[in-house]
This record gives structure tokens, C-alpha cells and sequence, in this order.
């Protein structure tokens, strides 16, 4: 393997050091992704997941 010169290991430390930087804003990013899918599959499911009420309704006739 042949030895690095000294600009190619300083661009490989700097593209280290670029990808740890990032990776942290790829996390939350994605967390905030999921968050925001999560919250509007709720509001999307939920109604049909309780869709039935817990407390006996009358008739929607009226009596």
C-alpha cells in the first residue's frame, strides 16, 4: 500500500471530520421525520381505531 502524501491524509481527515459533523443532523433530522410521520398517522388511524364509543350513544333518529 503506498504511503499517503501529506495533502491526501489532511483531505482524509477533513472528510472524517465533515461525516462526524453530519452525522448528528442526519440523526435528528430523521427523528424528526419519524416524529412528523408518526403524529399524522395517528391523526389519520386514530379515528378508526376509536371509532367505536366507549359510552352507549342514542340513536342518531332522536328518540
Amino acid at each position: 500500500m503506498p504511503a499517503l502524501t501529506q495533502e491526501q491524509q489532511v483531505r482524509a481527515e477533513r472528510r472524517r471530520e465533515a461525516v462526524r459533523m453530519e452525522i448528528p443532523g442526519l440523526f435528528f433530522a430523521s427523528l424528526a421525520n419519524w416524529g412528523l410521520l408518526y403524529r399524522t398517522s395517528q391523526d389519520f388511524i386514530s379515528p378508526y381505531l376509536c371509532a367505536a364509543p366507549s359510552t352507549p350513544h342514542p340513536p342518531l333518529g332522536g328518540p
